[in-house]
């Protein structure tokens, strides 16, 4: 006996609100004696950690012995949908007692199945098994539930966070000594994206202000006639300002630094980032502005829960990095404008996985944007490096 599920028109990516059709193929080489045959559809968030075990205090206010390590495990049931194919009201097989006789051959279950827009995650048990007379616990979910839409398909970080989806097939014998046949066919997922709000004017920022070291201005020293130092006597009072001082500092660059996404802030793979880069003059400091070097970069979060124990994972993606780029920036405008020619021809990478929240994982984007300016009059000129983070904001996953 063997069972296997062909999926119809099968695709490279499921969404949501996508049906999933199919047929559960059951092959037999003898007689067979089958109760029922059940088709599921569900969907899996695990998450696995290693760290120390969380002991409660035991009676006499002591704590008890910790051991090394502990691996915690937790599950959470994204996604359950069952059917049963057979026997159906236009079964003819005879039966006796609820049991079919099935002759030899290959037999058909079509089956039919609409993937929803949010996840069903329920209160499950922990199922307690016995095999060879120890008892195995089954991992266990927590009383912590998120209602959220569907996550993606995911595999990383060695195991520690696994979200997958599938669909099951059961052929259920009565005999308690005959095992049921089993069989599962994997298939990926990513959501789409959530109706966006009406369009609007704001914009999502991060903004930093940044003051520049005071330049000495040489202009008045070289207009004026060089004189020898003058060496004072002893006992005779401090020198004069004007011999000790021959250059005085002009007033120090004190400029505003702001990176913008519209809000809310969604950015779509395959597409460039609408992100704008303003610089403010907050003084009236003839120092010229120079853009030398600019880095936009993609951070990714990833927060894994297994009951007590919390581990965050970050990944990042460069879009652009460039150096030595001395730009001279508009001296007659107060608030100049970055270049958008520089970014906006490069797409966010299609490897890029959208932002999801569920039961023990979460998944969350920054953008860092990175400048370096130059400052200074013709002769002299200081550099200077700023970061700015963008807040938290969602990515959207194309689908066809």
């Amino acid at each position: 006996m063997s069972i296997r599920i062909q999926l119809q028109d099968a695709r490279s990516v499921y969404t949501n609100l996508d049906f999933i059709r199919g047929k559960a193929i059951l092959s037999l080489t003898r007689d067979e004696e089958i109760t029922a045959v059940n088709v599921k559809l569900e969907g899996e968030s695990s998450s696995r950690l290693e760290g120390e075990p969380e002991i409660p205090f035991g009676f006499s206010g002591r704590r008890r012995r910790r051991e090394e390590t502990a691996i915690e495990t937790e599950v959470h049931k994204v996604l359950y949908k069952a059917i049963t194919v057979f026997p159906t009201p236009k079964s003819q097989l005879a039966q006796r007692n609820g049991v079919f006789a099935f002759q030899p051959g290959q037999h058909e279950f079509p089956f039919e199945f609409k993937l929803p827009f949010n996840n069903s995650c329920d209160v499950f048990r922990p199922v307690v098994l016995t095999i060879g007379g120890r008892p195995m616990q089954a991992p266990a979910t927590t009383d912590r539930h998120i209602k959220r839409a569907l996550p993606p398909t995911l595999h990383a970080f060695e195991d520690q966070a696994d979200i997958r989806y599938y669909v099951k097939a059961t052929v259920v014998r009565q005999a308690f000594y005959k095992e049921n046949f089993r069989t599962e066919s994997h298939f990926p997922f990513f959501p789409i994206e959530p109706p966006r709000p009406p369009p609007n004017r704001m914009e999502t920022y991060a903004r930093r202000q940044h003051q520049f070291t005071p330049i000495l201005d040489l202009s008045a020293t070289a207009k004026s006639p060089s004189k020898s130092p003058t060496i004072p006597r002893k006992g005779s009072g401090p020198a004069s300002p004007s011999n000790t001082s021959p250059s005085s500092p002009l007033a120090p660059l004190h400029i505003c630094i702001e990176s913008r996404l519209p809000d809310p802030a969604i950015i779509t793979c395959n597409e460039p980032m609408p992100l704008r880069i303003l610089i403010t003059k907050l003084n009236d400091s003839p120092a010229t502005v120079y853009l030398q070097s600019l880095q936009i970069e993609l951070l990714a979060t990833t927060l894994v829960r297994a009951h007590h124990l919390r581990r965050e994972n970050s990944t990042s993606t460069v879009l652009i990095s460039k150096s030595n780029m001395r730009i001279r920036l508009s001296e007659k405008d107060k608030v100049m404008e970055i270049d958008k020619a520089w970014w906006n021809r490069i797409p966010l990478p299609n490897t890029v996985a959208p932002s999801f929240e569920i039961c023990n994982i979460t998944r969350s984007y920054h953008v860092l944007v990175q400048i370096g300016l130059t400052h200074g009059l013709e002769d002299k000129k200081f550099v200077s490096f700023m970061n700015l983070f963008l807040s938290p904001f969602f990515i959207n996953i194309p689908t066809d």
